[in-house]
């Protein structure tokens, strides 16, 4: 008898309520399987849904009756979406979920004690190796991808434990590149902490379903999934971490069941050999090893005055030094990427313990930037895990604190002194610094639910909590499934590099910034494209700004009679250097191209400016970027600025729905030349699937204003071509999530509304289309107050998800707003439950008057608070929220000014989640302040921001057709 049935045992004694009662919990799979079968598996045939899901759930009760048994009351979570009034995929899952995780759980049996590390570990592997990275990566991953595959030294510390053994292992592996194995060995590392950590989690608690939920909870954290589908050293960080607390508990079990010494020293010695290992490898686990330690002390105080107990354990953890010996030895050889001085002992030293980087350790000391680090914290959590996850993970400390002191200290503690040490940290990759916190927090999470597992508990409670925390999983692994798999289909790393070897002239030198260089290295010392081109490492040069360093290196350079490119790009500066920049694929050629042909063979003449060539893609995706190269002759020198290229992307009515403007930059042109320039279409993701034109032109800078170039007939822009434009597989980010299906092939999935401009109203619709033929194609009008406010259409055709944007006026939204459907000028019934038809209209609830969507590039403002400066040297502050609508794949920066007298540059977030970690609806607070002058009187100003590209200064632009044409910035108002 269950405890549901115990409770109410007196009405339950009723023969008939009984048999009713049995009735229903058998009924309710077939009823939710039918729902499930009309509404989503075979959307428009609810008949043939409705009889495979009766089906499939009548199947399921039949086993149940065969074994004499009921499926038992977790099914009644069925009944909630059975009787949901509207079709929610969202819910479905979600009670189909609850239903399953409780019945599962309720299992009496050896079911708890079930060993299940190698279906996660097997799982994890398939998760990660979907996901995986295809090749070359940027950055330090693809700086450990070469240094594995040469035998070379990373930066400092070195990281050589990693080094070997991901240099053995990519070196077993009999296919794919050396880069996708080095990015393979982060994937198994990955699982395999998973594996142990949910090992871990079991034997202390005795429930299986405690590891897995660890084992997911740490899994689908954000950094440590995506780190472990590259190269990185971050799943070896967190292996140790998991290793240390696996020692450290099985130290303390062996205590308290009076294990022999024998078995408490071999934990003890595991602790040592973690602890050693894990430290050499990265010195952050160093504070998570140490209240561990204080930990072991505290389960045996006494252990202290028994140096024969503790010494072996000591000499285990000296072990981990020997890595070191691989540092002298490739130092010794010279090895690629080695410091000259690595093979001395002070050479030694200064590598394995990052000296230059000493100054940022404790770098926040005072307690209001300690305070303010810390909310940055709680905004890396939240990037890591959804809210709801993060409570629980609150309560499980919380419990731990009640039942068991000793697990608190341990992994309470590790988790508090490590998040406070990273926060002192100055440091870009907070995010990833804190992954050992991480394994905390899944440890802990496992071990109090292992602790409401124990007998005498509430079945029901424990049950319900599982099914709590596997839905948190399942929610928070959707955000970076999509990120990864979209990053994996357009990763162009390795094409960029090669692309930019290929067409460098002969004896280039390459100047490069960290996130390019290291793929240019691997492809120059690995697979040995150009090894006649040398690659240099543009690094930040002490006090001298960054910027004026670039400049000042192609000044230098440029002198020096050999071709030279850069793979950065600030115009500002640059132009100041004199020099010309010609495009080559993703870097710049200075100087104009060594092509010069004749004036008949040119494609097309704006005034003395002549076009030449084009490389233009065949198709494109709406939200992603378009890339198009075109050749431009000049007849004599142009400065930065005079004369202005651009590409536009047009409909047949000739509006342009993406440009990007490039100034030409040729003024030490001595000779005709013909420079190259690049121009990166960003589509919004409003744009239909479908072919659209191409145009280009120029225009020249002049006293009296703008003065565009035209041809010989007078034509200011010039057809260079068509693009095809497909709609993204990628979805919408939206604050009200929806799910109405209008037809089986268009679905209603979100709406969002902006009030960003004073007295409109702009409505966002985010669809859902699946492909087909739905000629004549669906009228939408949007009514409020009583009368039509806009109207449009959807198409006809395409297969993604696609935005429409209409405008209105802002007071007639007050009430609500209704949105109409109709075909060939009848009324359009939308897709009820059950898929049957339903007539009406879909209602939006009133605003509050103060939302926000402002689509930024790859981001979306969605809510803003301004305060500006009161007087003379006082700050003015924005704090604003953005989501991110991609998987980022550029470095992002922002500039902040206020009026035309304070303006600031920074990177979002304090750099603590670094704008290439984004993914997919990523939600950030960010703060942005500057200092208005203390010597010029307070004038009134208005506070805007820009976002831009951090390697070549592009401002993303703003998808709006009144707030984009006012200004490239974002003006912030009340």
């Amino acid at each position: 008898m269950t405890s549901l049935q115990q409770t109410f045992q007196p009405w339950f004694g009723n023969r008939r309520v009984q048999s009713g009662w049995k009735v229903l919990l058998l009924a309710l799979p077939a009823l939710y399987l039918s729902r499930i079968g009309a509404e989503f598996a075979l959307p428009g045939h609810p008949a043939i849904g409705v009889t495979l899901g009766i089906l499939a759930g009548g199947f399921i009760s039949w086993l149940h009756l065969r074994r004499g048994a009921s499926p038992g009351p977790s099914v009644l979570f069925l009944a909630f979406y059975v009787l949901y009034p509207w079709q929610s995929p969202a819910l479905a899952l979600a009670c189909g979920l609850f239903a399953f995780m409780i019945w599962a759980v309720m299992r009496e049996g050896r079911a708890q004690q079930f060993p299940i590390e190698g279906v996660i570990f097997v799982l994890a592997l398939l998760l990660y190796g979907l996901t995986l990275a295809p090749g070359v990566q940027p950055a330090d991953s693809g700086e450990f991808q070469l240094v594995i595959a040469r035998w070379g030294v990373a930066h400092p510390p070195g990281y050589p434990l990693y080094t070997l053994l991901g240099g053995i292992f990519a070196r077993l592996i009999p296919w794919g590149d050396m880069a996708w194995r080095v990015n393979l060995y982060s994937a198994v590392t990955g699982a395999l902490t998973l594996t142990l950590l949910a090992r871990t989690v079991r034997l202390e608690t005795r429930s299986a379903w405690a590891g897995l939920a660890a084992a997911g909870i740490l899994g689908t954290a954000v950094s440590f999934w995506t780190t472990s589908t590259q190269a990185s050293i971050r799943p070896m960080t967190a292996l140790f971490a998991v290793l240390m607390i696996e020692a450290a508990l099985a130290y303390r079990r062996a205590i308290r069941a009076h294990q022999s010494e024998a078995v408490v020293r071999r934990a003890l010695i595991r602790f040592g050999l973690a602890a050693g290992f894990g430290v050499t490898h990265h010195a952050s686990l160093f504070f998570v090893g140490l209240l561990l330690a204080v930990a072991i002390l505290a389960a045996r105080p006494g252990m202290l005055l028994m140096p024969r107990r503790w010494a072996p354990a000591l000499l285990a953890a000296l072990a981990g030094a020997l890595p070191w010996l691989y540092l002298l030895i490739r130092g010794a050889a010279q090895a690629p990427l080695a410091p000259p001085d690595l093979a001395t002992l002070d050479g030694l030293r200064q590598h394995v313990l990052a000296a230059g980087f000493a100054g940022d350790m404790f770098y926040y000391r005072t307690l209001p930037a300690i305070a303010e680090r810390l909310g940055l914290i709680l905004q890396v959590l939240l990037f890591q895990w959804p809210g709801a996850l993060l409570l629980v993970a609150a309560a499980a400390f919380a419990l731990l604190a009640w039942r068991d002191r000793w697990l608190l200290l341990a992994l309470g503690g590790a988790f508090a002194v490590h998040t406070l040490v990273t926060a002192t940290y100055r440091a870009p990759q907070t995010v990833e610094y804190l992954i050992p916190a991480y394994v905390c927090i899944a440890a802990a999470v496992g071990c109090a639910l292992g602790m409401i597992s124990r007998p005498g508990s509430n079945r029901l409670l424990y049950a319900l909590t599982v099914a709590v925390i596997m839905l948190g999983i399942v929610w928070s692994a959707r955000p970076s499934w999509i990120s990864l798999r979209a990053y994996q289909a357009r990763d162009m790393t390795a094409s960029d590099a090669r692309a930019t070897l290929s067409a460098a002239p002969p004896g280039s030198l390459i100047l490069a910034n960290w996130h390019h260089v290291t793929p240019l290295w691997y492809m120059q010392q690995v697979e040995d494209l150009r090894p006649d081109i040398a690659t240099r490492y543009v690094a930040p040069a002490g006090a001298e700004p960054y910027l004026e360093t670039w400049a000042r290196l192609l000044s230098e350079e440029s002198q020096a009679g050999h071709p030279l490119i850069t793979c950065s790009y600030y115009p500002e500066q640059f132009q100041q250097t004199g020099l010309t920049f010609s495009s080559l694929t993703s870097c710049w050629q200075i100087g104009p191209d060594d092509k010069m042909p004749d004036a008949e063979t040119a494609l097309a003449s704006l005034g003395a400016v002549r076009l030449y060539a084009w490389s233009i893609p065949e198709q494109a995706v709406a939200g992603e970027r378009a890339v198009i190269d075109l050749d431009w002759w000049l007849p004599d020198a142009a400065p930065y600025g005079e004369i202005t290229t651009f590409v536009h992307l047009t409909n047949e009515n000739g509006e342009v729905l993406a440009q990007d403007d490039q100034p030409l930059n040729a003024p030490d042109l001595a000779d005709p030349g013909i420079i190259t320039q690049r121009y990166t279409l960003l589509l919004p993701r409003t744009v239909m699937a479908g072919t659209y034109r191409l145009l280009a032109g120029a225009y020249r800078q002049t006293p009296d204003g703008l003065e565009p170039l035209s041809d010989a007939s007078g034509e200011e822009r010039l057809a260079i071509g068509a693009l095809i434009v497909r709609l993204s597989s990628v979805p919408p980010v939206t604050g009200n999530s929806l799910y109405q299906p209008i037809t089986d092939a268009i679905t209603l999935v979100g709406y969002d509304l902006d009030f960003s401009v004073l007295g409109r109203a702009r409505l966002y619709l985010h669809w859902n289309l699946a492909g087909g033929n739905t000629a004549p194609a669906i009228e939408i009008t949007i009514s409020g107050g009583g009368r039509s406010l806009a109207q449009g259409a959807l198409p006809a055709f395409g297969s993604g998800y696609l935005t429409t944007a209409y405008d209105m006026p802002d007071v007639e939204t007050a009430s609500g707003l209704q949105l109409e459907f109709s075909q060939a000028g009848q009324p359009l019934p939308l897709r009820g439950a059950w898929g049957l038809p339903l007539m009406g209209s879909v209602a939006l609830p009133p605003p509050d008057g103060s939302e926000h969507y402002i689509p930024v590039g790859d981001i979306v403002v969605t809510g803003y608070a301004i305060q500006p400066a009161s007087a003379p040297g006082g700050i003015a502050r924005a704090r604003l929220e953005v989501r991110s609508t991609n998987a980022l794949t550029q470095d992002m920066s922002v500039q902040f000014a206020y009026g035309d007298a304070a303006r600031q540059y920074s990177t979002p977030i304090g750099g603590a989640i670094p704008t290439l970690k984004w993914g997919w609806s990523a939600t950030l607070q960010d703060t942005l302040e500057v200092e208005w002058p203390p010597d010029i009187p307070i004038e009134p100003g208005p506070l805007s921001i820009a976002y831009y590209d951090a390697f070549t200064s592009a401002t993303w632009p703003i998808f709006d057709s009144i707030l984009g044409q006012a200004s490239p910035h974002l003006i912030l108002k009340p």
